[in-house]
């Protein structure tokens, strides 16, 4: 059996450690971003390189805070490769970016075109007040809404008063859910969110997907970046297992910088909230 080629990193959490992964060919992790680096920008400064298929800044999930950490996938392996040799270490707004390799795992999360097939859409955030006919006028400019389902979000709270719904808004058409995601994402669309602002991704139901094995075409071009290589074997085969909670994020956001760079690869073992929305 042939040997797939890996990528050997410092574990974040005990840095005398080394751990292992196997890297994208298409997908970028990106650590050091000013926090005034936004999406747009973000797409703007890597657009320079190739065609992106996809790219999102990662943010807290309650403040909203960018974590100065994103991803970055290209249509083309040849346009990532460039984008790693030349945005690497390249100085920006008084910070050094740093540029590597996502893991492969993150590969088969929709991207372009599969991404407007996604009909629903995940708001975090969501203050208590604010009812199933407010987020229905709220998202209804960008498509026609076929169900809201609203419940409470259980995840901990360093202030309790702040408790805030988790929701679920399906849309009839094809691109709709992308279009509302796009504008209501990181704003402070209720007066009710006090400064809290709604973290929205676009939502995919795993119970109706089939979990196949799936086959990758590993490229000739792993060294650069400290990066390594095997010198045998040129596929990899990869099985993805997935949650079967319908909130599992399709590219979705660390919870915090240290899961960030968890996501990259950094340690085997991963804290899910993940990464990245892809945006077309």
């Amino acid at each position: 059996m042939q040997n797939s080629p890996i990528i050997a990193m410092r574990s974040s959490r005990c840095p005398t450690q080394m751990q292992f992964y196997t890297p994208s060919s298409t997908n970028l992790f990106v650590r050091y971003l000013p926090r005034e680096v936004d999406d747009n920008r973000l797409r703007e400064i890597f657009s320079a390189f190739g065609k992106i298929t996809s790219s999102m800044v990662m943010r807290d999930i309650y403040s909203g805070q960018s974590l100065g950490t994103a991803f970055v996938r290209y249509e083309e392996h040849e346009e990532a490769l460039r984008a790693m040799r030349d945005a690497h270490g390249m100085p920006l707004l008084g910070k050094t970016v740093s540029v590597q390799w996502a893991k492969q795992q993150h590969d088969d999360t929709p991207a372009g075109q599969e991404r407007l097939k996604m009909n629903k859409l995940f708001l975090r955030n969501v203050p208590l007040e604010v009812a199933e006919e407010d987020l229905v006028r709220l998202v209804s400019p960008y498509g026609s809404v076929r169900k809201v389902t609203m419940h409470n979000d259980t995840a901990p709270l360093i202030d309790a008063t702040e408790r805030r719904r988790i929701v679920f808004i399906t849309f009839a058409e094809q691109g709709a859910a992308e279009a509302a995601l796009l504008a209501v994402h990181n704003t402070c669309a209720f007066h009710q969110c006090r400064g809290i602002p709604l973290m929205g991704k676009l939502s995919e139901d795993y119970t109706q997907k089939t979990r196949t094995p799936r086959i990758a075409h590993i490229p000739h071009s792993w060294r650069y970046g400290g990066s390594e290589r095997s010198q045998s074997g040129t596929c990899v085969k990869a099985v993805k297992s997935r949650s079967e909670d319908p909130a599992s994020p399709v590219l979705g956001r660390c919870a915090s910088e240290m899961d960030a760079v968890d996501c990259a690869g950094a340690d085997t073992q991963r804290v899910m909230e993940m990464p990245c929305r892809v945006g077309t």
